[in-house]
């Protein structure tokens, strides 16, 4: 896993085109519109994990104003069902809970993507809201 800079904007912006063919894993998704947008600040930074050389999925995640890391993840389709996702939220809970002040982290899921609230579930999360879009999901962190 690693930080996200100016030099993998293209990266990021062709996965989420790629991924626009395709189901969301989360509610939404943020496209970075300028290399900037995807500097790592204190309050938001992108995640990338690559196998061998190719982008395997990102996690974009910002801090909300309840204190709370709020994420979206992107598993490249060739990589879905692989266990990406679950070795990078692992990944993002550590880094979040050891490298931010944050309390913890929080992500939304569209209705019927049962594969990510099991994820959720498996990685200690609990879900705090159902509607008829989807579930609001969080994990708070012990300091």
């Amino acid at each position: 896993m690693e930080v996200v800079t100016q030099k993998h904007h293209s990266a990021i912006c062709k996965l989420i085109e790629d991924h626009s063919n395709h189901p969301p894993i989360f509610l939404n998704y943020h496209k970075p519109d300028k290399p900037q947008d995807i500097e790592p600040t204190e309050n938001e930074f992108w995640l990338l994990k690559k196998l061998n050389s190719d982008v395997a999925a990102i996690i974009h995640v910002r801090k909300s104003n309840d204190g709370m890391g709020e994420f979206e993840i992107i598993v490249a389709p060739e990589f879905r069902s692989k266990g990406i996702a679950s070795e990078f939220l692992s990944e993002l809970i550590e880094y979040c809970n050891n490298k931010t002040s944050w309390n913890g982290l929080k992500a939304g899921v569209k209705k019927g993507n049962t594969a990510s609230e099991k994820l959720l579930i498996k990685k200690g999360f609990n879900c705090v809201h159902k509607s008829h879009l989807g579930s609001d999901w969080k994990i708070e962190f012990n300091r």
